[in-house]
């Protein structure tokens, strides 16, 4: 069934953003896609059943939330990044309970199917069918065994393209701590691209001190918890200097918390619970992420390959396969506004 809301929603976004100037094509602008992040989001917010009666929402998801992005941000560079097999193995290494209430949450799109089995067939199928779609389009595809997809943008954001324009698309909030002048972060939920400037409004401290914020307060969506009663209004009580003009380690806080843990019981529980600090910093820390020499050298060699070419023909095929017209009226104009200047781009390197 066809999602209405959905479509409206980036219907009338389209209309009220105005037209991104276009960008030099001399300088690097690299949109990196977390597309687990990205799928994952798509196939629980949208039902759409194609005419053969399969479940296509996640792929008709994926394609609007990456276009309206490239449409927005003007990226010369696009790299969809997916999580390995075994990505979370390192972390649960470092803690069991990492991620656990994911195999435990109820089924995403329950309405549409009588079984979990019948619902994970039906999200296998929609990613080898989205697979095929990125496969047309003019984007490099990464995908590294053993690590999650946000190990992998953080390394090629802090290392490989250190110095290029990136922008970073994903509505987990991690990635806010690796906003600095060269890199911004797209939510595709809020459709706020967030800078420097736009943390400082919206979190009132620095984005280098998002990682310590995440640190003490925690993070539902991974199954890490933070210290109980810890948010932006006691942390700007009780632990001031974090919101100041520079940057603030961890260990800074521990140390305050520990001279100073007679003034509060908030305070006090920071220094008491130090331990699960230390922890939850290796856990959510994307700076210097942990990655073998040799998945690194896999890493650097996916995204040296030239980018895959844009196949019309293809991608027409595909869209009458899976009645993808109902979502996307105008394939031509789609592909002209937001896939022919990147393939252009691409032919030129």
């Amino acid at each position: 069934m066809l999602n209405k809301k959905t479509l409206s929603r980036y219907s009338e976004l389209a209309r009220t953003i105005e037209k991104s100037p276009e960008v030099d094509s001399s300088k690097t602008r690299i949109l990196f896609c977390d597309g687990t992040n990205t799928f994952m989001r798509s196939i629980a917010a949208n039902n759409m059943i194609g005419e053969n009666g399969m479940h296509i929402g996640g792929v008709s998801g994926f394609l609007l939330s990456l276009g309206f992005a490239i449409k927005t941000v003007r990226p010369n560079k696009v790299i969809i990044v997916f999580d390995g097999k075994g990505g979370s193995l390192r972390r649960k290494k470092l803690f069991p309970e990492y991620k656990a209430q994911r195999n435990e949450r109820k089924r995403i799109i329950s309405s549409l199917f009588k079984s979990k089995k019948e619902e994970q067939e039906a999200i296998c199928f929609e990613i080898n069918r989205l697979t095929l779609y990125l496969k047309s389009l003019p984007v490099n595809i990464v995908v590294a065994e053993n690590i999650e997809a946000d190990d992998a943008i953080a390394y090629f954001c802090t290392d490989v393209f250190k110095n290029d324009d990136k922008i970073i698309m994903s509505s987990d909030k991690d990635f806010l701590q690796l906003v600095n002048e060269n890199t911004k972060v797209w939510s595709p939920t809020k459709k706020i691209l967030y800078d420097e400037e736009k943390i400082k409004e919206e979190f009132l401290f620095l984005s280098q001190n998002f990682i310590i914020f995440k640190v003490l307060t925690g993070d539902i969506s991974d199954n890490i918890s933070g210290i109980k009663g810890l948010g932006l209004k006691t942390l700007q009580k009780h632990i001031p200097f974090l919101f100041e003009s520079r940057k603030v380690e961890l260990q800074e806080v521990i140390n305050f918390s520990e001279k100073y843990s007679t003034l509060s019981k908030t305070i006090k529980k920071i220094f008491e619970q130090k331990e699960k600090l230390y922890l939850n910093y290796k856990l959510m820390q994307l700076s210097d992420v942990n990655i073998s020499d040799h998945t690194k050298i896999i890493l650097t060699n996916d995204i040296k390959r030239p980018a895959n070419r844009l196949n019309k023909f293809n991608l027409s095929k595909l869209f009458l396969e899976d009645s993808m017209n109902n979502q996307i009226k105008d394939l031509n104009g789609w592909i002209r506004d937001i896939w022919w200047a990147l393939e252009m781009h691409n032919l030129k390197q």
